[in-house]
């Protein structure tokens, strides 16, 4: 008997490592995918997938929330020309910190790197995720965008 539950248990934890593994390799590709959009020349439109119907913006100091359809691709096209991406597009991703949760939830910090970027204050940007598995996959729910100079990390703590 005993023999068995720790056989149960052994189970268990590996079955545990393996979707822990699998959700936050998923949650690492859709960052992957969802800059690559970003940094890209397709409409701000083609960014809503990456989404969930509701998302909270904090672009800097300017918060944005609205469950209007059009908040999305408005959001990222002011942000695109805001930071100037078409002169300066982002040359790198760093993904600092991904902690997904057995809730469906999943937080990260991830720097959009920008090499050519002559403005110390525009070499970076520290992007704050909050993501959930929803019925569609995962969705970023909330992004907070920050202007960093540091290339490698979002926090000093």
């Amino acid at each position: 008997m005993k023999i068995a539950m720790a056989l149960l248990v052994v189970v268990f934890i590996v079955f545990s490592s393996e979707m822990y593994a699998s959700s936050r390799s998923e949650v690492s590709d859709l960052i992957k995918s969802f800059y690559r959009t970003l940094n890209s020349s397709s409409p701000p439109s083609s960014l809503k997938k990456y989404f969930a119907q509701s998302p909270l913006f904090f672009i800097g100091e300017q918060p944005g929330l609205s469950s209007h359809p059009d908040l999305i691709p408005v959001i990222i096209g002011q942000l695109r020309k805001t930071m100037d991406l078409e002169t300066y597009p982002f040359s790198g991703l760093y993904i600092e910190k991904i902690y997904v949760s057995e809730d469906g939830s999943a937080t990260s910090l991830v720097v959009f790197q920008r090499s050519k970027s002559k403005e110390r204050s525009r070499k970076a940007a520290c992007n704050i995720l909050s993501i959930a598995k929803l019925e569609g996959g995962w969705r970023i729910m909330g992004w907070t965008l920050i202007s960093t100079s540091d290339e490698r990390v979002c926090t000093w703590a």
